[in-house]
């Protein structure tokens, strides 16, 4: 095999090692936001602050290929009214 496709090949398997790393970080990531956000549920005078957690938490479960469980954190974000 050629010096590039080596070369190549040690950069593939360097970028699926971050890869994994960077996911079970952004899984951390999840499950601390969701626990702010959920902190907050049953507290609509704190919006924006429950609302923006709740975003956030949505988004770093798409990070991590989570999509009903973005969409869950999604619809309870949208409860209780949160302004636009």
């Amino acid at each position: 095999m050629s010096d590039e496709h080596q070369r190549a090949m040690k950069c593939a398997d360097e970028a699926l090692a971050h890869r994994r790393a960077a996911l079970v970080l952004f899984n951390k990531a999840l499950d601390h936001e969701s626990a702010a956000a959920r902190y907050y549920a049953d507290r609509p005078d704190y919006e924006p602050t429950r609302a923006v957690l709740y975003r956030s938490a949505a988004t770093l479960a798409c990070d991590c290929g989570k999509l009903d469980s973005a969409a869950l954190l999604a619809h309870e974000g949208l409860a209780d009214q949160p302004p636009p």
